[in-house]
C-alpha cells in the first residue's frame, strides 16, 4: 500500500488523480471477479468524458494506474488495462485495449493499452505476444 506519508507528499491534483485511479482499479478488480468481461466493457462504455480530466496526458493516467495497482491485490495487467482505458476515455481520448497470447508453447496472456498511436501501459515485452484483438468499445 502507498504509505500515507507518500500520499500526503503528492500535490492536491496528483492526490485526487491517485485516489480516483485507486477507486477505478478496485472497482475493475471486483467486477472481474464477479462479472463477465463483456458486461464490464458495456458498463465502461456508459462512462462519459469529464472536463476536469481533459488536461491529463496518457502518461500521467498510466503512471497513476500503475501506482494505484500496487495497492490492490491481484491487479493484473487486464485490471490495469481496463482501468487505464476507462480513465483515458474520461480524458476524451480513444484508448485501444489489446489482449495477446504468448507465441511460445506456454499458455500466457497479456493486456496492454495503446493511445494516440503508442503503448502507454503494459508495454514490456510485447514481442513475445500475438495480439488477438482489442477491446475498443470504450469510446465517445
Amino acid at each position: 500500500m502507498i504509505p500515507l506519508v507518500k500520499l500526503l507528499r503528492l500535490s492536491p491534483r496528483d492526490r485526487r488523480l491517485f485516489l480516483n485511479a485507486l477507486a477505478v482499479v478496485i472497482s475493475i478488480r471486483l467486477q472481474l471477479w464477479f462479472m463477465p468481461l463483456r458486461r464490464i466493457i458495456r458498463r465502461l462504455d456508459l462512462m462519459t468524458p469529464g472536463d476536469r480530466w481533459t488536461t491529463l496526458t496518457p502518461d500521467e493516467v498510466a503512471q497513476m494506474v500503475r501506482r494505484a495497482s500496487r495497492c490492490v491485490p491481484r491487479a493484473t495487467c487486464l485490471t490495469q488495462a481496463l482501468a487505464a482505458g476507462a480513465l483515458l476515455h474520461r480524458t476524451g481520448r480513444k484508448p485501444l485495449i489489446r489482449i495477446g497470447v504468448a507465441k511460445d508453447a506456454d499458455l500466457k496472456a497479456h493486456a496492454w493499452v495503446e493511445c494516440e498511436g503508442r503503448v502507454v501501459l503494459g508495454g514490456g515485452a510485447l514481442g513475445e505476444y500475438t495480439a488477438l484483438g482489442s477491446l475498443d468499445r470504450i469510446r465517445n
